[in-house]
C-alpha cells in the first residue's frame, strides 16, 4: 500500500504471521507492546501482557486445520485481517483487528470468530490448552 496515511503502519499479513510464528519470540516482541491486550469471541476474559498474548495466539493457531488470510486493510493506527479456515473439523471465518500505540506497536488484538457453534468449541479447546500451560 502506498497511501501516505498507511506509511507508518508496517503491520501486514506477512509481518504478523512472521511475528507469531517466530520461535524465538523476538519478532513478536519487536511488533507488540509489552502491555498488549488480547480480546476475542473465543475468550472469556482479556489476556494481558506480551508473553501471555503470544502464548495464547500460538496455542490458538494450533487448533486450526487450515487458516488463510483473505483481505487486509490498514490505516495509520489500525490493521484488519479477514481470514477463513477450518478448526476442530469445522469451517470458521473471522477478523483480526490490531490497534497501535503512539510508538506504532500493537497495543490491542481483537480476534473475532464465527459461526457461534465453532466459537463455542474453539473457546473450550483453547481454554483447555491455556489451562495446561
Amino acid at each position: 500500500m502506498s497511501d501516505d496515511w498507511t506509511a507508518d503502519n508496517h503491520v501486514t499479513i506477512a509481518a504478523w504471521r512472521a511475528a507469531v510464528s517466530d520461535e524465538s519470540g523476538r519478532a513478536f516482541a519487536d511488533l507488540v507492546h509489552e502491555d498488549v491486550i488480547l480480546e476475542g469471541s473465543a475468550l472469556a476474559d482479556p489476556i494481558t501482557g506480551r508473553d501471555a498474548v503470544r502464548s495464547a495466539i500460538r496455542e490458538s493457531s494450533r487448533l486450526y486445520d487450515r487458516l488463510e488470510f483473505t483481505h487486509e486493510t490498514r490505516s495509520s493506527d489500525r490493521t484488519y485481517f479477514e481470514w477463513e479456515g477450518a478448526a476442530l473439523g469445522q469451517q470458521v471465518w473471522g477478523v483480526t483487528a490490531l490497534s497501535f500505540d503512539t510508538d506504532g506497536r500493537v497495543a490491542r488484538v481483537v480476534l473475532s470468530h464465527r459461526p457461534l457453534a465453532v466459537v463455542d468449541r474453539f473457546a473450550a479447546a483453547l481454554a483447555n490448552r491455556l489451562a495446561q500451560r
